[in-house]
């Protein structure tokens, strides 16, 4: 686990797995994008 504002460590990342995406603002999201695989997590009825 480490915090969205700490992207830098995503280096060596494969799997990018973002729990409840719609929580953390959008510009921060795209800045998590990279050229590993990213799965998206977020509920709809809270």
């Amino acid at each position: 686990y480490i915090q969205p504002q700490d992207h830098e460590k995503l280096s060596q990342v494969e799997l990018l797995v973002i729990d409840e995406a719609a929580a953390i603002p959008l510009p921060v999201v795209t800045s998590l994008l990279g050229p590993y695989m990213i799965f998206l997590s977020s509920t709809v009825n809270g």
